[in-house]
């Protein structure tokens, strides 16, 4: 999926799915290998172990509350390691990219494409006789009837937009 988003960009939804997925499931597998399973059982036998222990004498109790409190604190901080850690390999990266692209204008063009417009209208012959014909109204009609000067140029119809407002070509 990763050669078809790097061949076209129209991939792009097919691959989201996809990489979620893998980060999901390397993120579990993070946690699990740090033993979050295991203290995640270690609190359920806690439940069942306090139960049993209010039973018993107060003394006898406190004891054992203090002896499984203090067991499990190893995988709590291997788990908060292995948490921060994937936080810096998998979130960190796309929140600095996503606070860099929201910082940037927004519609603003490129230096290259904007250049190249210019270009184009220098070096490109005036389809119509007046340079305000793009900002004129017209009134409405059935069919609009192009001059004999007019040509076009050949590109996909977001771009088309930007050709005929900065280049004054159609």
């Amino acid at each position: 999926m990763l050669m078809a988003v790097l061949g076209q960009r129209r991939f792009g939804y097919y691959y989201a799915v996809s990489a979620a997925l893998l980060t999901g499931y390397f993120s579990w597998k993070m946690l699990d290998i740090a033993g979050l399973g295991k203290l995640l059982a270690k609190s359920r036998e806690l439940v069942g172990a306090v139960k049993k222990f209010k039973k018993r004498e107060k003394k006898t109790r406190e004891k054992a509350k203090q002896k499984t409190f203090m067991q499990p604190r190893g995988a709590w901080v291997r788990v908060i390691v292995v948490g921060i850690v994937i936080f810096f390999l998998v979130f960190l990266p796309n929140i600095l990219q996503a606070k860099a692209f929201g910082s940037m204008p927004n519609y603003i063009m490129n230096e290259g494409w904007y250049s190249s417009l210019l270009w184009l209208k220098d070096n490109s012959p005036e389809p119509f006789d007046d340079p305000d014909f793009y900002y004129e109204l017209y009134p409405p009609r059935d069919e609009f009837e192009y001059p004999e000067t007019a040509y076009g140029v050949m590109s996909w119809w977001d771009y088309g937009y930007f050709i005929m407002q900065i280049s004054h070509r159609i």
